[in-house]
């Protein structure tokens, strides 16, 4: 990481809080980006939603 050992374990315990701080980051992100309001859709509503998805 080119950081001196005492930098690291001053914001870190250990190796493994780094990578538990990395995950919940990681799932946080995640979480916020998708959309789960569809769940609640009928089946027209869906069509209109997926028509105005993104192309891939």
């Amino acid at each position: 990481m080119k950081i001196n050992k005492s930098t690291f374990y001053h914001y870190y315990a250990d190796k493994y809080a780094l990578r538990a701080t990395l995950i919940d980051a990681t799932l946080q992100f995640f979480s916020n980006s998708i959309d789960v309001s569809y769940l609640t859709l009928t089946p027209a509503e869906i069509q209109t939603y997926e028509e105005k998805l993104p192309a891939a």
